[in-house]
């Protein structure tokens, strides 16, 4: 017998009505598309003075500043109206965060912000959420780089388990446990001997928060500096140095200079297949902190798919800009998306 499937905005609507100025709060269906992608509804919020429409973002996985500063970009693409975040999850600190955005927020646990004109304000920090137990365990970083593969080249799904694994630079394990563990949360399912994907945008907000906070430090090599006096010296540099002996891309600024030609930033950042032992004297660079050229190890095979010449897939440039902090980067980030990753829509 099939279940019936969960509402996932029913848990903050019921959040949202045990406010006491709070007559009522429904969800409507969504019928405008914004630039980059379609809202995913409308929230009324009936108080005595009236109705109250916010647009509204769902969040299904908990929320990193890096994602949570996504959100704000593609909202802000979106709409000039008031809106709504609901997350399962959001701490005192990210809630400041969101609240200096003027940012209306609802958790699973109660935190909240809420301004719907003059008259009516709500503001709940400090309660905490016990995560289930699934939350807990968590993808380790091959789950996560075979979810990326999987966002990447949604073919991969129907792949062989070698050929998944492969595309992932995991073992075959990794992509067989993580595959099983997706279709038990319902985020993939089979018929028939397929495989599809159910839940897209769960699958794409998964991977943006592991890479922030997983993926990313494990595959980081290092932060250095050259003598090169720009970015664009520096990506001569590059060139002659690796040139065709790695498999290596530009990715970040420098790959959406290639993408959208919007912006490049002084951060130069490399996506390597491998990292040779001599790499450091090859490049001429010394270890820094905050130096401008960024190595990192990619996330298997797939990632070296991209679009132009030296550049790694679109998800991957998309996602390591939505992790820096400039804010214009998240903005070549949303041109990177509407541009190069429609098939994630």
């Amino acid at each position: 017998m099939r279940t019936r499937p969960v509402d996932p905005f029913e848990p903050y609507l019921a959040r949202l009505r045990e406010l006491p100025f709070v007559r009522g709060a429904t969800l409507r269906a969504p019928g405008v598309r914004g630039r980059h992608r379609r809202l995913d509804g409308i929230v009324v919020v009936r108080t005595p003075d009236g109705e109250h429409e916010l647009p509204v973002e769902l969040k299904r996985t908990y929320l990193t500043y890096a994602t949570a500063d996504g959100v704000l970009a593609q909202m802000q693409a979106i709409t000039t109206k008031a809106w709504i975040l609901f997350a399962p999850y959001i701490p005192r600190p990210l809630g400041q965060h969101l609240a200096e955005h003027d940012v209306n927020y609802m958790d699973l646990a109660g935190n909240c912000r809420l301004v719907l004109g003059h008259r009516y304000v709500a503001h709940v920090e400090g309660r905490t959420r016990e995560r289930a137990a699934e939350e807990r365990r968590g993808l380790r970083v091959p789950g996560y780089q075979v979810l990326f593969a999987l966002l990447a080249e949604p073919a991969l799904l129907n792949a062989t388990v070698r050929g998944l694994a492969d595309a992932a630079g995991t073992g075959k394990t990794a992509a067989a446990e993580t595959l099983r563990r997706l279709q038990d949360e319902n985020l993939i399912a089979e018929v028939k001997g397929r495989r599809f994907i159910l839940e897209t945008k769960v699958l794409l907000e998964r991977w943006i928060a592991g890479y922030a906070t997983h993926a990313r430090p494990r595959l980081l090599i290092g932060t250095y500096r050259t003598a090169d006096r720009d970015p664009e010296a520096l990506e001569r540099h590059l060139e002659e140095a690796l040139g065709e002996k790695l498999t290596w891309g530009f990715g970040g600024g420098a790959a959406a200079a290639r993408l959208v030609r919007v912006y490049r930033g002084e951060r130069t950042v490399v996506h390597l297949e491998q990292a040779p032992l001599d790499l450091q004297k090859r490049l001429r660079a010394q270890r820094a902190d905050d130096g401008p050229l960024v190595l990192l190890r990619a996330p298997g095979r797939i990632a070296f798919d991209g679009v132009k010449p030296r550049t790694v897939h679109p998800l991957l440039i998309y996602t390591e800009l939505l992790v820096a902090a400039d804010p214009r980067a998240r903005e070549a980030a949303n041109e990177v998306w509407d541009r190069h990753l429609g098939h994630l829509r």
